[in-house]
């Protein structure tokens, strides 16, 4: 009946899952960040059921994910739980760097065009430039880094991939490798644009980059095994079990 506007929130972007005053014109949710879980999770050679057999994909791996499938928005959701459950049992997690939401309403502001004299709205700066930084590098110190250094020191932590260029602009890469420095099994990877950055071409060759880079540290999990993560409940294992024999990739 609810929802959070958080990139893994299956609701998010689906007022189809919602009910009553909580249905949004405003809740697009974010279909980039959900072809990029698809990727991790199934590759990209994938082909996913659709009902738009004449349509092409650019992601075809996702297509069952989006609403350009053509899928009920039930089918849509099962998909995103499957892909969320698999990469949880994976030991794939997407965490943010910072703690804050920044995507808050502010006040729109006008200006005057000089040739037309017509005013339009102004672009919202979200969030304000001038917290960004701060606020990024305020999250890693008292938050963010502390989490990524005790599942390293657990020995858990294969992969640290940041994603997002103005992430690691404001957090250096000096901060995101001190977090797991002297932990000799962890690796941070090259930096990834963000899944929704215009990229020339599109963001495809990351997909099947990044798609490689988890496989090869946590491969896939045949579909008999059976796993200890969320939707499973024959098993009731705390956090602090189910690290010791995980694969952990932030």
């Amino acid at each position: 009946r609810e929802y959070l506007s958080l990139v893994y929130s299956p609701a998010y972007g689906e007022n189809g899952a919602l009910q009553g005053k909580v249905k949004d014109k405003a809740n697009k949710g974010t279909p980039q960040f959900w072809t990029l879980f698809a990727a991790l999770s199934r590759g990209v050679k994938h082909v996913a059921v659709t009902r738009t057999s004449n349509k092409t994909f650019s992601s075809p791996f996702a297509a069952d994910l989006l609403k350009g499938g053509g899928l009920p928005v039930e089918d849509r959701l099962d998909a995103k739980l499957e892909v969320l459950k698999d990469n949880c049992n994976r030991g794939i997690w997407l965490l943010d760097a910072s703690i804050f939401g920044w995507y808050m309403a502010q006040v729109q502001e006008y200006s005057r065009s000089s040739n037309t004299n017509e005013v339009h709205r102004r672009a919202k700066s979200r969030p304000p430039k001038e917290l960004k930084t701060p606020s990024l590098v305020l999250s890693w110190e008292l938050f963010t880094k502390h989490v990524i250094r005790e599942v390293a020191e657990e020995g858990n932590l294969k992969l640290v991939v940041p994603i997002g260029m103005e992430v690691e602009a404001a957090l250096t890469r000096e901060r995101i490798e001190d977090a797991v420095r002297g932990k000799s099994n962890v690796r941070v990877t090259e930096t990834f644009p963000a899944p929704n950055a215009w990229i020339p071409g599109g963001y495809g060759p990351f997909h099947a980059k990044l798609a490689a880079l988890v496989d090869e540290a946590a491969p896939r999990i045949d579909a008999g095994v059976k796993t200890e993560c969320i939707g499973n409940e024959n098993t009731k294992t705390d956090d602090s079990e189910r690290r010791k024999g995980g694969n952990d990739i932030v």
